[in-house]
């Protein structure tokens, strides 16, 4: 490679760097210096004393297939830290890769959940949304973003939000077990009846909630 094609690399990069930081880093309110990136909360910091009181299984959350790629990259040094359990290493690796490409959804969508998976709920959200900003139209990364929101926000904010995912995906597997199960925990038996008696509709014989969901509605006296 010559220098100048070097140059326009570096350049290249810098700009990538400077546009992933201004998406990952948007409005954050100040915080001391010495306060790690992912201890600070995303955009829209919901109220806490208004959160919703229910558990998100992480079971329900479904995996995003992945492309296989360059052994020694960042995205594949990310998925073997995080496979190490070595989280904190998993996502810098995860975040330069970004760097390098921010238009991978799936990307976006593996770093979230495994914010998720830690507990990092708000930075879930925030990651989980910037997938759906590239991918709009993939159930996967809705599914991350609510198992994220339901920690984060306030309830009627959080209902708003199903409503949307269920109307975006009325035939969705994981979108109807999701809200059905939340309408469960928020004491709503007849919407909970409905969204999994058309879960036990769209599923696939061999889903792996199905008999979940059928104890379930025996449950709820269908």
């Amino acid at each position: 490679m010559c220098i100048r094609d070097r140059e326009a690399v570096a350049e290249i990069n810098k700009r990538n760097a400077r546009e992933l930081q201004e998406v990952v880093e948007i409005a954050q309110p100040e915080e001391p210096e010495e306060m790690p990136v992912e201890d600070q909360p995303p955009v829209e910091e919901p109220p806490e004393e208004t959160t919703v009181a229910i558990e998100a299984p992480l079971e329900l959350v479904e995996e995003i297939p992945v492309a296989i790629v360059n052994p020694t990259s960042h995205l594949a040094l990310a998925r073997q830290k995080r496979d190490e359990g070595k989280i904190d290493e998993a996502i810098g690796h995860f975040k330069t890769a970004l760097i390098e490409n921010d238009n991978q959804p799936s990307v976006w969508g593996e770093l979230s959940r495994l914010y998720l998976e830690s507990g990092n709920n708000r930075w879930a959200q925030a990651t989980a949304s910037e997938a759906m900003r590239r991918e709009p139209n993939n159930p996967a990364f809705v599914l991350l973003y609510l198992s994220a929101a339901i920690q984060t926000m306030d309830l009627n904010r959080f209902i708003r939000e199903m409503e949307d995912a269920f109307k975006k995906f009325p035939e969705d597997p994981g979108i109807l077990l999701f809200i059905g199960q939340a309408s469960v925990d928020q004491g709503n038996t007849r919407n909970a009846r409905i969204l999994f008696q058309k879960f036990l509709q769209f599923a696939p014989l061999d889903h792996p909630q199905r008999s979940t969901v059928e104890m379930e509605l025996m449950d709820l006296g269908n």
